[in-house]
């Protein structure tokens, strides 16, 4: 979760400071690092028992960092500024880490941050996707780019990730 959050950090940054061009290298790997990230964020959502470990702490640290998100962010009129101004403590939740790496990767040059991106979650995805449940993996994959992407993308994506979580138990 932590570099899903970066992610989504580092995207607000890009698309706010700078237009990907079509078909641009910058935009394959913008595009391949976010549809993962969010994949994957839909896996720990809807399907946690389809990754490693314990799927109820899976559900209940997405839970918490949720909480926290959502108190954080509520009232912020740009998210992204939001995010930035955040302070650290000595103590970091998984949100802040996010965050703070988000600022790490935010100091790269916007194509090699992108590449980094994209690559982390095309090796997490082969991480979390045992070949033992292949088959599961295939059909969230497609409840994924058929009902949630289209919905992540007009800005649905939680509420949306959040009514097929009630409906796929």
């Amino acid at each position: 979760m932590t570099w899903h959050i970066a992610t989504c950090y580092c995207e607000m940054a890009t698309l706010k400071y700078l237009s990907p061009r079509n078909g641009g290298e910058l935009k394959f790997h913008l595009d391949v690092a976010t549809i993962l990230s969010k994949y994957c964020a839909y896996l720990v959502v809807s399907a946690p028992k389809l990754l490693p470990g314990n799927h109820y702490d899976t559900s209940l640290m997405f839970d918490a960092i949720a909480v926290e998100a959502a108190g954080s962010l509520r009232k912020a009129k740009d998210k992204y500024e939001a995010m930035r101004s955040l302070t650290e403590s000595t103590e970091m939740t998984i949100f802040q880490m996010g965050v703070k790496l988000g600022r790490q990767l935010e100091e790269m040059e916007d194509g090699k941050r992108w590449k980094v991106l994209a690559d982390f979650w095309a090796e997490l995805l082969l991480y979390v996707a045992p070949s033992d449940n292949v088959k599961e993996h295939i059909e969230c994959l497609g409840t994924f780019v058929g009902v949630a992407l289209p919905c992540w993308h007009s800005g649905q994506g939680k509420k949306e990730c959040r009514r097929h979580r009630k409906f796929s138990k």
